[in-house]
Formats: structure tokens, C-alpha cells, sequence
């Protein structure tokens, strides 16, 4: 069986370690694109102004006006986990081309229904048409997905199907950009954490014994190179997408980036999970950092509050043996069932910083000097619901136990203290702020666990423009600089904070919203396609030799409507929580 040599010290330095940060005038960023389920909206609402104001500053540069500032902010990473990394698939596509902005001024041409789909009404811009017009409740309960020997999850996967198609399918030839974009990096890499449900073996020998460990917490990396952008050296762990046909090493085909984009919306037993089919080498390429040595709080007062962040670069060995076992022939490739990576703790935010300064470097935080920065953009931040005081039985404890696991797999305490402190210019966060409500009250998408946005169109909406205002708050009160810092150019004098990313043309208009959606949903809609789907979900379970007992006894004791009704009250719950019933 062919195993891989460990990396050497020099492949470490080369892929691992610290990175030199940009030139004076040159800021990058790495953006982190958290969990959201159908509060995807309000993401795609954020990337889409931002990319609006970056391409809008362009243009004003290009008019030759002095007064336009000269300085450069260039997007590296994007990392994405569950529907953010639908949102960076999406957007990895979009920019090789010249698509629409939606804004509240938009022509909409969607009719007055709220729900089904919308396909046949696009506006030109697939992050407002896959996540406001695609993505819903309708289709996740259509039936079709249930005809086989197996269940594959509760609700329809297909939807997300055709999702992944339209990024595909996304080509409009009058709209390709003769010149790539100068601020998105060449290649701009981006990469997708999964939960890996198979799992990565790794091996510790230590003298005569040796101990082996599981790890679940994933990532898939890509490159992607836009027509007309010279491009820098690949790494051996990613994949490499281009356009037009264009040869690189390790290519996929877009076909193949939109199953690894359908990873991330797996989640667990609510959608189907996907296999994934990646390289085994891929794995040679896994390191950790060590820890520093111990620095007493002396030491670090006299280092002016330095403490070292890493201690060194260990590269990860996998047991390749096992990994080869139960595969087949051996062609090279590692098989593993996908899920949503928020399932697991794959510290997006560690992702993006690493792919900036290094395992063992670090982005400079002064605001003076800092070059390089990672801005989450995750629509819960800023509140987040508590658990239950006390113990409430068998069935909602474990109810509520996957809300503790995401919350607690989704950040580290550390990261999110530093993105809201106003003395670090190396992490920022955008989440979702509506008047004096922050947080998840602030979105119409986020009850039911962020799931009631896939049953009213309206709700996805009225979060996309929502996620377009927040950003331009962001961009003109929060990313900023102190004039004279060394993101504008050779350090000067500290002055006023002024924007990173200066507001120009159509991006200087203040957003507007749609008012909040109430009345705009009636969840007995839904309920004819509730009870069609549990029917087919019993049927589907009585197939399973395991579970052939329990679809009789779910219908003898629940009757065929039991849960159709159950749903349609906690939508309806839901609705009363958010303020958005009539």
C-alpha cells in the first residue's frame, strides 16, 4: 500500500509558516463567512454591497480624481462553513462576471406569492436569486427524493441540487469581465470546512507504543483563477477552478466545486449528506501549532505585552493504512460521507488567520500598522438565546442538545472578544443590527432555529437588504483606520479614523429595507405538504429492516396529522416570538 513521506521541514516553512504581510497601501482580508441556515440571505445581502462598493471605488479611481483615495484592499480568502460556504461557492463564481447589485430600488419580479419557487424571476445576481428565490420550504418538502430502499434525511435535499446547478449554470457570456477584478486575489482561495463523518486517522508512535486518534473537523481547499489574472503557485492540497478552459494544476471541473458546495448545507439528518472524493495526499498536508513556552506576565510586560503565539509547526502523520482499507482498489482517492462542518468544531476563524499570517505568525493588530485582517461576517452574532435553567426530561433535553453543540462548535470565546475590540485591527465582525435590536431578533429568518426563513420568501427579503445596509454601516462607521496608518500608505502622523473601504457612486445612497414582514406568512399553507412528507418519511422507514416496527407504531399513535399540526404550531409559535403575525 503506497504511503506518503512526512512533510520536511523546508515544505512546512513553505506552506505553513509566516507570511510577509502586503506593502504599505495594500490591506487584505480573509473573510469568514459563519453559519446561517436560511439567514444565508442576510450574508449574501453583505458580500453583495461590499462587492458593489469595492467595484464602485474602482470606478471612481478610474475618473482620475484626486480626491479618490489611492490605497489598495485586496480579498484573499473566503472561509465558509455550512451556509457560508454555499455563499462563498456562489460568490467564487459570480465574480468572474459583471452581475446586478439588488438593492430595495431593484426592479423585484417576483410575484405576490410567498411561497414555492421563484426560478423563473431572476434578477442576473445568484446571490439574491439561489438564496431569495431558490431556497424553500416548498421544495424541501416535495416527496420525490423518497422512492428508494433508504430515507436520506427528513426534508428534500433537491433544492439544494438545483441550488449547486444554478452556480454551474451561471455563465452569462455578455456579462464576463474583459479585466479580472483588482481587488479579488489571484488565485482567490477559497475553502469550505465540513464535518467529515468517515473521519481522518492519525497515527502517534512513541517508542514502542503508539496511539491513534479520529479527526472529524474538515476542510476542503480551492483555488479559483478569474480570466485575464495572473496568477500565483498553487498549493498540493487544493483544488484549482478556472474559467474559459483555461489548464491548472490539480483542476476540477465546476461540476465537481458544486458537490463540495452542497457539503456544507448538509445538515445533520435534516439534509442528505454528500460523499466527497478528494485525493489521499490531500492529508499529507495537515499541521498543528504547538504551544509557546510559558511566559510569566513579567516577561511579557517587559516584551511591551508580546506573547508568542506558537511554538512550532508539527506536521500530522495519518495512518494510511487504514485509510486505504475498505476502499476498493486503491486509485489514490479518499471516500467520506459529508455533513455541515458547524457540526464540528473546524474554527473557521483560525482558518482565515492562519491563511493569512502562517501557523506560527501573526496578524499585526496595532490599527496603526495592521495590513491584513479576517472580518467574520456571521448574522447571530451579537445575542444568542440561553439554554434551559434546569432539567426538563428526556425528550426536550435532547432537542436542545444540538443547539448547545453548534453554539459551542461555532467560535472561539478568544476571536469573538477580539473582532469586537476597537484597539484590534486584525478582526472585525458584521452581524445583523436592525435599530436598537441586534442580533437574531433583528432578522426574519432566524426562528425555528433560523429554519422559518425557508417558508416566506419575504423574510429572505427583507434579511438579504438588511444584510446590505448592515455592511454599509460597517464599511462607513466600524473598518475603520487611523489616517497616517500604514493601510493607507508610509506611515504618518495618527489622525482621524477613516474608512478602509471608501463609499462611492451607487453605494453612497443610504439602503433602504423593506418593512418588517408581518402578516407575510400562513403557516396552514404548509400543512398539506407537512403530512405528504411524514406519510413518505413513515413508508420510507418501514422499508428499514432495523426500524420496521416503528412507522406502525408512529401512526397508531400519533394519527397522520399529529405532525403536520405539531410543526404548523411551532411555526406559528415562532411567528408570535418574532413578532411577524398578523
Amino acid at each position: 500500500m503506497p504511503h506518503y513521506d512526512p512533510l520536511t521541514p523546508q515544505e512546512i516553512a513553505n506552506l505553513f509558516g509566516a507570511t510577509p504581510p502586503p506593502p504599505d497601501g495594500v490591506f487584505e482580508l480573509a473573510l469568514v463567512l459563519g453559519g446561517t441556515v436560511s439567514a444565508g440571505s442576510y450574508t449574501a445581502g453583505a458580500l453583495d454591497f461590499l462587492f458593489e462598493a469595492l467595484d464602485e471605488w474602482e470606478k471612481a479611481k478610474a475618473t482620475g480624481d484626486a480626491s479618490v483615495p489611492r490605497h489598495q484592499v485586496v480579498i484573499r480568502f473566503m472561509v465558509g462553513t455550512s451556509g457560508g460556504g454555499v455563499t462563498s461557492a456562489i460568490a467564487a463564481r459570480a465574480l468572474a462576471y459583471a452581475y446586478p447589485p439588488v438593492s430595495k430600488a431593484s426592479p423585484d419580479p417576483h410575484p405576490p406569492q410567498n411561497t414555492g419557487s421563484s426560478s423563473g424571476y431572476a434578477t442576473g445576481n445568484p446571490l439574491y436569486d439561489i438564496w431569495v428565490n431558490e431556497l424553500h420550504l416548498a421544495g424541501f418538502l416535495e416527496t420525490g427524493d423518497l422512492n428508494g430502499a433508504t430515507v436520506p434525511s427528513l426534508l428534500n435535499g433537491g433544492v439544494i441540487d438545483a441550488a449547486a446547478a444554478r452556480i454551474v449554470e451561471f455563465a452569462p457570456v455578455d456579462q464576463a469581465l474583459s479585466t479580472a477584478r483588482p481587488w479579488v486575489a489571484s488565485p482567490l482561495r477559497v475553502i469550505m470546512t465540513v464535518t467529515n463523518r468517515r473521519g481522518v486517522p492519525y497515527r502517534f508512535d512513541f517508542g514502542s507504543s503508539s496511539e491513534i486518534f479520529v479527526n472529524h473537523a474538515d476542510h476542503l481547499r480551492h483555488a479559483v483563477v478569474y480570466p485575464n489574472a495572473a496568477s500565483a503557485a498553487f498549493r498540493p492540497d487544493e483544488s484549482t477552478l478556472s474559467f474559459e478552459g483555461a489548464r491548472t494544476p490539480g483542476a476540477i471541473g465546476w461540476d465537481q466545486f458544486a458537490e463540495h458546495a452542497k457539503a456544507p448545507a448538509a445538515f445533520p439528518a435534516g439534509f442528505p449528506q454528500r460523499q466527497i472524493v478528494r485525493p489521499r495526499e490531500d492529508y499529507r498536508y495537515r499541521v498543528v501549532a504547538m504551544p509557546a513556552a510559558t511566559v510569566t506576565a513579567a516577561a511579557a510586560i517587559a516584551a511591551g505585552g508580546s506573547i508568542p503565539v506558537c511554538g512550532g509547526i508539527a506536521a500530522l502523520t495519518p495512518d494510511w493504512d487504514r485509510m486505504i482499507s475498505g476502499d476498493g482498489p486503491d486509485d489514490g482517492y479518499y471516500r467520506f460521507s459529508a455533513a455541515d462542518g458547524g457540526a464540528t468544531d473546524n474554527e473557521p476563524i483560525e482558518l482565515g488567520r492562519t491563511a493569512l499570517a502562517g501557523y506560527d505568525g501573526c496578524n499585526d493588530r496595532d490599527p496603526m500598522s495592521a495590513r491584513r485582517a479576517v472580518l467574520l461576517i456571521d448574522p447571530f452574532g451579537g445575542d444568542a438565546p440561553l439554554g434551559d435553567a434546569a432539567p426538563r426530561g428526556l425528550l426536550p433535553d435532547l432537542l436542545g442538545l444540538p443547539n448547545v453543540l453548534v453554539q459551542q462548535a461555532r467560535y472561539d470565546t478568544r476571536d469573538v472578544r477580539m473582532a469586537l475590540d476597537p484597539n484590534v485591527g486584525s478582526r472585525f465582525m458584521l452581524s445583523a443590527s436592525r435599530g436598537e435590536t441586534k442580533g437574531q431578533k433583528a432578522l426574519a429568518t432566524a426562528g425555528l432555529g433560523a429554519f422559518l426563513g425557508f417558508a416566506c420568501r419575504d423574510f429572505r427579503r427583507h434579511d438579504y437588504l438588511l444584510g446590505r445596509q448592515n455592511c454599509q454601516d460597517f464599511l462607513r462607521g466600524t473598518l475603520l483606520f487611523p489616517d497616517g496608518a500604514r493601510a493607507f500608505g508610509p506611515p504618518g502622523a495618527e489622525g482621524d479614523p477613516r474608512p478602509l473601504i471608501p463609499l462611492f457612486g451607487s453605494c453612497a445612497v443610504d439602503e433602504a429595507l423593506d418593512p418588517w414582514p408581518q402578516g407575510r406568512l400562513d403557516p396552514a399553507a404548509y400543512r398539506d405538504g407537512i403530512e405528504d412528507r411524514f406519510k413518505a418519511l413513515v413508508a420510507g422507514l418501514s422499508q428499514d429492516t432495523v426500524l420496521s416496527g416503528l412507522p406502525a407504531w408512529l401512526l397508531e399513535h400519533l394519527g397522520e396529522g399529529w405532525v403536520a399540526d405539531k410543526v404548523v404550531a411551532e411555526i406559528d409559535n415562532a411567528l408570535t416570538e418574532w413578532g411577524l403575525k398578523a
